[in-house]
């Protein structure tokens, strides 16, 4: 795990189990996934609700700006993209 984190420049981190809080970053994600997901309709069919998590996961790493990223998405960060905010912006 150690290797594949290194050569995707993640860092890696050990929480104490069963603490809340000793993780922020991941506990931040699954409330925003939980908080999205309680807005929406649960679907009774899985692939429908696996389609709604997948929707949800999409925007998370797409649109949504991360403290600990300086304001960049997830995926502004995998794909070396540079940050929406940063970017010249046409303002009519």
């Amino acid at each position: 795990m150690k290797i594949w984190c290194n050569k995707h420049s993640i860092s890696y981190r050990f929480g104490a189990v069963g603490k809340h809080g000793s993780n922020a970053v991941v506990e931040r994600l699954h409330r925003t996934i939980k908080d999205l997901l309680q807005q929406t309709m649960i679907p009774e069919e899985q692939a429908k609700f696996d389609e709604e998590v997948s929707l949800t996961i999409d925007w998370y790493n797409e649109h949504r700006p991360h403290t600990t990223l300086k304001g960049k998405t997830p995926n502004e960060v995998y794909f070396s993209r540079p940050a929406a905010n940063e970017r010249p912006r046409f303002e009519p």
